[in-house]
């Protein structure tokens, strides 16, 4: 990046230190029917707790009815009973509540401290309004398919009986998902909201199983079709929700950095994400797409599918990226945290070019970091804000005293294996 565009993109910028820093961008996003959150990895302290507090004050000052997640609707369900429950009513402690209900890998993601602090800063909320205005929680994922196929005849116990009993000790196949879809679609609306809710709960948790089928089928094949198999579960849920919570109904969305950019302009893709999805199905100025990143720190990951969770180093940003080109922006400020109004940006201007910008997967290996980790976007285009921390810490997960100590014991056993 040449010094003109460094000049603009510092003119452009706004610092961020205190929480009334964060006063432009929600002015910008206050009346926005859904807000997506996109982290630039999943193990990031930071991401988490600046989302929490955008989350936090939308909730409490301007009526956002629900948050969701890119995890699986029957753990989210989970939480929705401590988040509606009365004071002491509750009998198991949080802890408990979040490692029961994210118990599959990688459980860091949701089962960690940030998310305990944000679960119960919602539930004083909930304590605090009348019960037609407390906030729920919901899964968007397909991960959930032998989760999702145990709790369908119990939801539907109450509704039908019948089809309740047809769809319990079966075979977990794409064809018993879409008849069990089939037959929950016949249900007729019930008249009670707790009803409606066990009908609704019922449909997407049979989706989850249909597409998380379909996902799977197609996992392993070179093309697109996994992830936008992803994409589009993720939108048909969120629809599914605006259609309950009511015509004004305002959510938020916290998924991936990936699953919440906007690439429906970038020529020759096949590839398809929740961002796009969301603004093509409610409108460009109804959905604000906000990006989290940052230039170097560390981060919770693992080296491996189902391994164990690991605190990493994520190294300085690539030269010519958009976060070193922040980096720069930050040192000269003297600022941690900055702030980007992409609205204000000329989208053919200097910052308008196809830049690099970082990623981490819950997999990660920082040895292949700027081989596997950076992608191309025009990012002005691609979201309608940035949020920048120049160097972050890693997620707190809940268990990090016994995940240290596996990690130590593992280790310990690799290097008998060795001699």
């Amino acid at each position: 990046m040449n010094t003109s565009e460094l000049d603009y993109l510092n003119q452009q910028t706004l610092s961020v230190e205190k929480d009334f820093d964060l006063a432009p961008l929600l002015t910008k996003i206050k009346d926005c029917k859904l807000v997506c959150m996109g982290d630039a990895s999943h193990g990031t302290h930071e991401f988490y707790e600046w989302r929490m507090k955008i989350s936090l004050e939308l909730i409490r000052n301007h009526g956002f009815q629900f948050v969701s997640f890119e995890g699986d609707w029957p753990d989210f369900e989970g939480i929705n009973k401590y988040l509606l429950s009365e004071a002491g009513e509750s009998k198991k402690s949080i802890n408990d509540l979040l490692k029961e209900n994210f118990a599959r890998w990688p459980q860091w993601m949701w089962a960690n401290q940030e998310m305990k602090e944000f679960i119960n800063e919602v539930r004083l909320h909930n304590l605090s309004v009348t019960p037609d205005r407390r906030v729920k929680f919901h899964g968007l994922d397909l991960y959930s398919i032998q989760k999702s196929a145990k709790q369908i005849p119990v939801l539907l116990e109450e509704l039908d009986p019948i089809i309740a009993k047809l769809t319990s000790n079966r075979l977990i196949d794409i064809d018993f998902a879409e008849n069990t879809l089939k037959l929950i679609n016949k249900i007729p609306r019930p008249e009670t909201e707790r009803k409606q809710w066990l009908l609704l709960s019922a449909k997407q948790n049979a989706k989850a199983v249909l597409n998380g089928l379909r996902f799977k089928k197609s996992s392993g094949i070179d093309d697109d079709r996994p992830w936008n198999i992803r994409d589009r579960h993720m939108m048909d849920t969120l629809t599914s929700l605006f259609n309950h919570y009511g015509e004004k109904a305002r959510g938020i969305v916290w998924a991936h950095i990936n699953h919440v950019s906007d690439i429906r302009r970038v020529g020759g893709m096949s590839t398809i994400s929740l961002g796009g999805l969301a603004k093509d199905a409610l409108g460009d100025e109804a959905v604000s797409l906000i990006a989290f990143m940052t230039y170097s720190g560390k981060v919770t990951a693992s080296s491996k599918w189902d391994g164990s969770v690991k605190t990493m180093n994520v190294p300085p940003a690539i030269p010519g990226s958009m976060e070193s080109a922040l980096n720069l922006v930050s040192l000269k400020r003297n600022a941690k945290n900055l702030l980007l109004l992409f609205e204000k940006f000329d989208k053919q201007g200097p910052i308008s070019r196809p830049l690099m910008y970082h990623f981490v997967a819950v997999v990660y290996n920082p040895n292949f970091d700027q081989q596997e980790n950076y992608v191309y976007g025009s990012l002005p285009n691609r979201f309608d804000a940035l949020f920048f921390i120049d160097k972050t810490r890693a997620l707190e997960p809940l268990d990090k005293l016994q995940n240290e100590l596996d990690i130590k014991l593992q280790d310990e056993s690799s290097d008998l294996e060795s001699i």
